[in-house]
């Protein structure tokens, strides 16, 4: 009992030498030969650690929505000059607008033609991001909207063993693999830079024969399978069913592709043996559009230069990629101290913008900014105070490197909104303050495809014009 005793007693008298600090220094910063010391204030000790913010999540989402429907008019003279100054002022004044370089829509141009003729030749999606989009979240609603406009059906590229349970897919292995993250994924890398478009590769050195099996969710069919591989020793082997593809010795990425004649499966199995590299296997529709979810938790999103550019691009190329999906920058912001860091790290980004312009020329890219993320400043949790200069840099180094830049920071409210998204009902947006809960996720997503399908609508009122 007496250490129970001492142990209220301890905790007691922490509390009073706080408040007892709060009372004596009641500014929160005290300068100490040039040391600044913080202290708590009375009211971070005993009353609400959040803000105060009567703003409603319904509302900011309500309002964002609101500026994507186009006023109704009567004659269609009159209707053509309302619908050109509607889509005017969202370019210029929509905070769910899409910062295209110059300000320019027509850099969208040439992936909507791509989707118009998706029918024809598929079209594929690589959305690479951090923690934000792991188990499909945002991926997967872009993805299924986009088959429904588009046609296509299948998850895109997956790998051999899923860190994150996926919404869209689930593959199992009788067996465990060596993974290799070029980026994110602490102690994982690989003593290589054969990484390949998912920027991960799996080291396979099999003497038994791995059985992998792919079973799709949410409505996912699979017509087409395609493995690809590299660094093959001797020979490597995929089988399918009475199907048996297999490569001999090289280093260049070989695709190993399976057709199932037009019938559409939820589920296959490869027996897989030899010695190799993996690098991802597409299960797509071999038309419409294919959408890949790449998240690499804990990635500042500037390794893609590190990564051997022959494999990505062949494989990126091969898959007819048209965007290239950048979500990144929450990671970064921990260990930003001050602008200047600020716009080293948007200029180490940039970086990565120009190497996919390099090795994938015909595509767009769009860079999404981090959500609201807040920190907890002398007691009070608020907007991490660099968060707002990251995201204009960033959509300011973005555009000068000749890409599109989507602000979630600012569609999502603002300043202290993941506050916000977190008290709603349901929670959009997990207690850590940085996370979407899938609910949330779900809701940012919608909000992104009603803006790139705003700009797609106007690619056609401007086609139709002409």
């Amino acid at each position: 009992m007496n250490s129970i005793y001492k142990s209220i007693l301890l905790i007691l008298s922490v509390f009073a030498i706080l408040a007892l600090t709060a009372v004596f220094f009641p500014q929160p910063n005290l300068n100490v030969c040039g040391l600044t010391l913080r202290f708590p204030t009375l009211s971070a000790l005993f009353s609400d650690t959040l803000p105060p913010d009567n703003r409603n999540v319904e509302e900011i989402i309500a309002e964002a929505e609101q500026t994507f429907i186009m006023p109704a008019t009567d004659s269609a003279a009159i209707a053509r000059a309302d619908s050109l100054n509607f889509y005017r002022k969202f370019f210029n004044e929509s905070p769910t607008r899409i910062y295209c370089p110059d300000n320019n829509p027509a850099y969208l141009y040439p992936l909507f033609a791509a989707f118009d003729k998706a029918k024809d030749k598929q079209v594929h999606i690589m959305h690479y991001g951090d923690s934000q989009i792991e188990g499909d979240r945002i991926s997967g609603y872009l993805r299924q909207r986009l088959q429904d406009k588009f046609g296509g059906f299948g998850p895109g590229l997956v790998p051999l063993q899923q860190p994150i349970p996926s919404m869209s897919i689930k593959l199992s292995l009788n067996d465990s693999i060596r993974m290799r993250y070029a980026g994110g994924m602490i102690g994982k890398r690989a003593s290589h830079k054969r990484y390949g478009a998912m920027a991960q590769v799996a080291e396979l050195n099999t003497r038994d024969t791995l059985v992998y099996s792919m079973k799709s969710l949410r409505g996912h069919d699979i017509r087409n399978i395609t493995f690809f591989v590299g660094n093959v020793q001797k020979e490597f082997s995929v089988t399918i069913g009475r199907v048996r593809q297999s490569a001999e010795t090289a280093s260049s990425v070989k695709a190993l592709h399976f057709n199932t004649n037009g019938i559409r499966m939820n589920s296959a199995t490869a027996k897989i043996f030899g010695t190799a590299e993996v690098y991802g296997v597409a299960l797509t529709a071999g038309e419409g559009v294919a959408l890949t979810n790449l998240p690499l938790r804990g990635s500042e999103g500037t390794f893609f230069t590190a990564v051997d550019n022959e494999a990505m691009a062949l494989m990126l190329k091969s898959l007819n990629t048209q965007l290239v999906v950048l979500e990144f920058g929450g990671n970064a912001l921990p260990a930003l101290r001050d602008s200047l860091q600020v716009d080293k790290y948007c200029k180490r980004f940039a970086k990565q913008i120009r190497h996919f312009q390099q090795i994938l020329p015909q595509a767009r890219i769009l860079v999404i900014g981090p959500a609201d993320m807040a920190v907890k400043i002398d007691g009070v949790l608020q907007t991490h105070p660099l968060l707002p200069l990251l995201t204009t840099k960033m959509c300011q180094a973005t555009n000068l490197a000749g890409a599109a830049y989507w602000d979630m920071y600012g569609v999502m409210g603002g300043k202290n909104s993941i506050l916000t998204w977190a008290s709603h009902n349901p929670k959009l947006a997990a207690t850590d303050y940085v996370h979407f809960t899938r609910r949330g996720a779900e809701r940012i997503a919608q909000i992104l495809y009603e803006s790139l399908s705003l700009y797609y609508d106007y690619f056609k009122f401007e086609k139709e014009s002409m």
